[in-house]
Order: structure tokens, then sequence, then C-alpha cells
């Protein structure tokens, strides 16, 4: 009578398959972890083969390598298909073990494409020019205010009708790109999509032979204004109620509501001012709590922008007061205390991964369309503002506060910003986007705040403080011969 002895762990689970592979003197499987003591149950018996643990993983290595069919590295390195990443850090689990994605192509656009929508610009998701009639002589105070109250009504009027003009582009544009999604379009346009199943034409309901789909082609205008329709959509309601109330006076009753509830295209000039002091006020804040964060760990700086910290108390607390430096977080700081951690890590970091995305698919269209020197000084400005660069934030406290100019958006400032922006892109490109997967994109526009010393965009802003100087903050100091009193 002859057996198989099995051991290890997984012997029970192969023993259906070896049976049929057995010689036809074997009578019996048995299975058994400890093969020292087989003896004990084998009387009249002809040990043919014991495979050990060691056997088995040496068998199943091989297998493996030969499934993959990699023969010097026979082990697969095992990753996670999410994996969590703490501070935006892109570590080795965060990539596939060989490529598995779609390119990132950021080669200029060929130019026999013709396409209406590169001759267009983004003129609609702003403000129109508000022309104020001047006053006439021999007229009067009250019929003055109403010609004004009536160029602002006609001022309102045009920025709802450019908003209706962007909302049906809008709908034709998801039409266009379905079934992928925008940041999608923009990450791999142009390019074919494997899919599990053969594609279906919806009209005639046939299957095409391949499982290919490509990639609709979209441009930078037609992101922006996916994006900024939304915005201006969400605040329409409550601004069209107001303007239907008020009339001509809508801008006295804006005064009590801000720019919270006005679309883009309708802000007045002083709600464009009120939102550049608003920027440039978040990065005043935004300094302060960075040096109070830092001023332990980070005793002796390099320069006015060094928060390089080998370690923080709470890390997400950088990227809080980042999320309030461009607009994402209306707090610089937890109102309460222990809520911090939860309004961040429940609300704010989802929001703050879809905002980096954002950027980094941003940058991809600007790079295909000839770079940053390709956009004009507003588009410049508006991306810049978006990144939270450094430089643009220098020149606007000088501008604002010291000077106080608001039309400093010009060929001047474009050419300041763009050699900057240009080494922020070639840095945020350098990856290999056929491994890195595809949902931890916006790691490579995250803005570290730790580890940014180094950074152009940090070193061009440090270089611009000495032309650029921030306005003197005016502190009490006792004089000379003046004491206090103590109680």
């Amino acid at each position: 009578m002859s057996f198989v002895v099995l051991t290890g762990p997984s012997a029970r689970c192969v023993r259906t398959a070896i049976a049929p592979a057995c010689p036809s003197r074997v009578k019996a499987i048995n299975i058994t972890r400890q093969p020292q003591f087989v003896a004990r149950h084998l009387t009249t018996s002809h040990l043919l083969h014991a495979i050990r643990p060691q056997d088995h993983s040496q068998w199943r290595r091989d297998s493996v390598a030969a499934l993959n069919q990699r023969g010097r590295d026979p082990m697969v390195i095992p990753h996670n298909p999410k994996p969590t990443s703490r501070g935006g850090l892109i570590t080795p689990q965060c990539y596939a073990p060989r490529p598995e994605y779609l390119p990132i192509l950021l080669d200029p656009l060929p130019e026999d494409v013709e396409d209406e929508c590169r001759s267009k610009t983004l003129d609609s998701t702003r403000p129109a020019p508000l022309d104020i009639p001047p006053k006439q002589a021999g007229q009067s105070r009250l019929w003055y205010y109403v010609a004004i109250g009536r160029a602002y009504l006609s001022f309102y009027k045009t920025g709802l009708r450019n908003i209706r003009s962007n909302w049906r582009e809008y709908n034709e544009l998801r039409a266009w790109i379905q079934p992928f999604t925008i940041v999608a379009a923009a990450r791999y346009s142009g390019q074919q999509w494997a899919t599990k199943k053969p594609i279906t034409d919806p009209v005639t309901g046939q299957k095409s032979a391949s499982n290919h789909m490509p990639v609709p082609h979209i441009y930078r205008r037609e992101f922006q204004l996916y994006y900024r329709t939304i915005s201006d959509l969400r605040k329409l309601v409550p601004f069209s109620v107001v303007l239907l109330v008020c009339g001509e006076f809508t801008p006295l009753a804006i005064v009590l509501f801000g720019n919270a509830i006005v679309p883009l295209p309708c802000r007045i000039p002083a709600q464009q001012r009120q939102a550049m002091d608003t920027s440039v006020q978040r990065f005043r804040q935004w300094k302060q709590h960075m040096r109070k964060l830092t001023s332990l760990s980070v005793p002796d700086p390099l320069h006015a922008f060094d928060f390089n910290t080998p370690r923080l108390e709470h890390p997400w607390r950088r990227d809080m007061l980042f999320a309030h430096l461009v607009g994402q977080s209306r707090f610089a700081r937890p109102l309460l205390p222990l809520m911090g951690s939860f309004y961040f890590h429940v609300l704010l970091y989802q929001r703050l991964t879809r905002y980096w995305e954002r950027i980094f698919c941003d940058t991809i269209l600007i790079r295909r369309e000839g770079g940053f020197a390709a956009l004009s000084p507003v588009d410049v400005f508006e991306y810049a503002l978006n990144y939270g660069s450094l430089a643009l934030l220098v020149i606007m406290e000088h501008e604002i506060r010291v000077k106080k100019n608001y039309d400093f958006v010009n060929e001047a400032l474009k050419e300041k910003l763009v050699p900057v922006l240009e080494r922020e892109a070639d840095i945020m490109f350098q990856d290999d986007f056929t491994r890195l997967m595809p949902h931890l994109h916006w790691m490579r526009a995250y803005r570290n705040t730790a580890m940014w010393r180094d950074t152009p965009d940090v070193l061009a802003a440090v270089d611009l403080l000495k032309d650029y100087p921030p306005p003197v903050e005016l502190v009490w100091a006792p004089q000379q011969g003046e004491r206090r009193t103590e109680k």
C-alpha cells in the first residue's frame, strides 16, 4: 500500500487537484503538517514523496514567475490599489510594478488643427466692462442716480446672458465627453482607452470588433468653462432672487452678502477689488500662522518662506492653512478645540484633492497649447492665484497694500511669472505616469509647505521681496522715558 503525504497549510487546498495525477498504486492521500510523525500513522507503507513547506513555496514562486514572465524576479511586488497618502508624499507603494496606465502626452497641438474653440477666450466667464454714464450739465442728482442704476442693471443682464450661454456650452461639453469625466478627458485626450467589453454603437446598436474607445479631445477653455459654470450655477438662484426684488438697487443689497452669492460674470469692479484684498489678507494670515506653527522647529530659517520642518505636531494644519490661502477654506485655524482634525479629514481633505487634481489637469492642457507664454496676462494671473504662487502674492501685497494699485495685471507681470510657472510645471511632470496610479495624480500638484524651501516659486518670491517689500507693520512700543504701569 502506497501513500502520498502532503504538508503545509495549503496542502488541503491541493488535495483534490493532485489526486488524478497520483500513481495507480496510491491507495490514500494523507494530509499532515508534521511529516516527521508520518511513520506513526503508516504501518506497512512506502513513502513516495513528502511535499514540504519549503518546496511548496518554491513551486509557488516559480508558478507566479512563469505567469508574469519575469524569470529573474520571481516574486511579484504586492501593492495596494488604493494606498493611503499621508501628507501627500508619494511612496513606492503608489506605483504599479510595471507600466499599466496610459501615458500623459504633453506634446504641443499641431498647427493645422482647426477648431473654433481655440480662437475663443474665457471672456464670457469674466465680468463685462461696466460703463457708468457721466453726469450731464443741469442733470438733477435723482435722475443721475437713476441712470447709474440702469447701467448696473444692464451690466447684470449681460452677465446673466453670458451665464446662460456658458450653461448651454457646458451641457454640450458633458454630452461630448461621455462616458469619460472631464479630468480623464484632460489627461488622456486623443488616446485609445481600453474597455472590458466591445463598444456598442448607440445609434445602430451594433458592437464593434475592437474594445478600444478614443478619448475626446478638449481644450483648456472648455476645461475652465466646465468648472466656472458649475460655480456660477450654484450662485445663480440666490442672486436672481436679489436681482428681481431689488432691481436697480442690487449693488446696495449685494453689500450685505458680498461675493458669496454673486456669480463671477456679475461682479462689479468694487467686488473684484474686494476679492484681491481678500487674497492679500489671506496671504498675510498664512504667513503669521505658519511662523507660529514652525517657530520651534525652524529657529533659524534661511529666508522668509523657510518652513521646512522635519516634524510637525499636527501635519494637517499646514494643509489647512494652504487651503485657506487659495480660498478653499474660510478658516485658517479651527474655531473650536478638537474640531480642526475632524473638519480637515472629513470635509476639507476631499475638497483639496479635487482642487489639486484640477490644477494638475489645467497644467497639462496649458503645456499642450503652447505653455504659459501663450496665455494672456489675465490667464497667467488667474492660474498663479489658484496655484498659490508666492511670487504673485508678494507682488500683490506690495501693489495693493503699499501702492493701492489694482491695475497691475499686465505684460510686465506675465514676464515675471511665466519662467517661474514653467519651472514648477517641469517638476510637476517629472514622473512615470504609466506606473503612478491615476487617482494619485493630484499629488504631483500638491504643494508641501514643509518641503518647499528650494522650489522655484519660493526662491523667486524671496528674490522679489527686494523689489516688492511688504508693508511695514505698525507695532506699539514704549518710547524712551515712558514706563509701563504695572498693576
